[in-house]
């Protein structure tokens, strides 16, 4: 798609801005019934993923590796910066598994160890079920395409699984987004039903579950037009969700750099941000060229 859509710029701008007030707002309270407000702003993260990837690749209906190794580059260039900014920076501050956790990080394999689940940037949990859905995503298209109702299908998977879950907003497993993904594929596609009858089934699971449904039907029907700040915003959701927790830390005194004070440690931490979100730009342009 050569034309940016302002609906969907929107969209992806209110989800990070209701992951950071979370992030914020849970900071200073430690009230756990904040944690739907993130979980809004992540699950919008998914639908709004599965709805671009049925627009531009609907024709992909098997493993593609040049395809996935774009999705995967697109993803890591930033991370792999952002979590190498913040050992330098912030050292055992945000860490304490030395190596290992890093690696495990690297390898988006942090979710097989408790200790290193949420380190370093705890909230990168979140690119691991994308990663997952990016992998999953031909197979899924596949069996849309074939179906409409594996929608439905999808949805029952989702709520099982979040009846088995000890956390009921967060999960490491596409299966718990797998519902959200789904339904933004769908919404692509056109299946007007679908996008009643799935999130009705959460609806009756959970009401506040299906929230992220109606936002994006709100946010779908409105057609918002391209707007500068929030396309700029929406260009680099992924740079804002893995820094914006330490740019918060330094700004309230939980971090900081070698122990500087408070505005010279945000002033780095904000240069490192814009620094890495410059060579992973450069990094993806150059992968993209390449293949």
């Amino acid at each position: 798609m050569k034309e940016r859509l302002g609906w969907i710029d929107f969209g992806r701008a209110l989800a990070i801005f209701l992951v950071v007030v979370f992030h914020v707002a849970y900071q200073f309270t430690r009230d756990e019934n904040l944690r739907i407000v993130g979980f809004l702003g992540v699950s919008l993260f998914f639908i709004i993923s599965g709805f671009m990837l049925s627009t531009k690749y609907p024709k992909l209906r098997s493993f593609d590796l040049k395809w996935f190794f774009k999705r995967y580059v697109k993803v890591a260039s930033i991370y792999y910066l952002a979590i190498i900014a913040i050992v330098i920076l912030f050292a055992n501050q945000s860490y304490q598994q030395g190596i290992y956790d890093i690696l495990l990080h690297f390898l988006f394999l942090n979710w097989l160890d408790p200790s290193t689940q949420y380190t370093l940037i705890s909230p990168s949990w979140f690119l691991i079920p994308l990663m997952a859905l990016y992998l999953a995503y031909p197979y899924l298209n596949k069996l849309i395409r074939k179906s409409e109702w594996f929608v439905v299908v999808a949805f029952i998977i989702t709520i099982i699984y979040g009846i088995q879950e000890n956390s009921p907003l967060t999960s490491f497993s596409l299966l718990f987004f797998l519902a959200q993904f789904c339904f933004g594929m769908a919404s692509a596609q056109g299946i007007g039903k679908i996008m009643i009858i799935g999130p009705l089934l959460m609806a009756i699971y959970n009401p506040l579950l299906a929230i992220p449904y109606i936002v994006f039907w709100i946010i779908y029907l409105s057609k918002i037009p391209p707007i500068g700040s929030i396309t700029l915003i929406s260009k680099h959701t992924i740079e804002i969700f893995l820094f914006h927790e330490a740019i918060m830390n330094v700004c309230i005194g939980k971090w900081n750099v070698y122990g500087l004070e408070m505005p010279y440690s945000l002033l780095i931490t904000i240069s490192c941000f814009l620094v890495a979100t410059l060579i992973a730009s450069r990094l993806q342009k150059l992968v993209i060229t390449i293949l």
